[in-house]
C-alpha cells in the first residue's frame, strides 16, 4: 500500500488463487479509498485485475518493470561514454 506522498505504508503477498482478491480486499477494508495497482492487469495477473473489477474495486494496469531494469542498468554500464546523450553530468 502507498500513500498520497507515494510513502510505503504496508505490504502483504497473497498466492494466485481463486480467493486472493478477497483475501486483499480484507487486507485493505482500513484503506476505503483505494485504488489497486496491478502489474501486468492485462497479461499474467488478469484474473487478480478481473476479480478486483468484480468486487467493484478501481484498478489500473501498470506496465511491467524489465524494460525500465534494463535501460537503467544500460545506462549505468554505459555512464562513461561521452557518446551517450543521457551521461551522468
Amino acid at each position: 500500500m502507498i500513500g498520497p506522498d507515494e510513502e510505503p505504508l504496508a505490504e502483504v503477498r497473497v498466492r494466485a488463487s481463486a480467493g486472493q482478491a478477497a483475501k486483499l480486499i480484507e487486507w485493505a477494508v482500513v484503506w476505503p479509498e483505494r485504488t489497486w495497482a496491478v502489474e501486468g492487469a492485462a497479461g499474467l495477473a488478469h484474473l487478480l485485475a478481473r476479480q478486483l473489477v468484480a468486487a467493484r474495486e478501481h484498478v489500473l494496469d501498470v506496465q511491467p518493470q524489465m524494460g525500465r531494469d534494463r535501460s537503467a542498468h544500460s545506462r549505468r554500464e554505459n555512464a562513461g561514454d561521452e557518446r551517450k546523450p543521457d551521461r551522468p553530468v
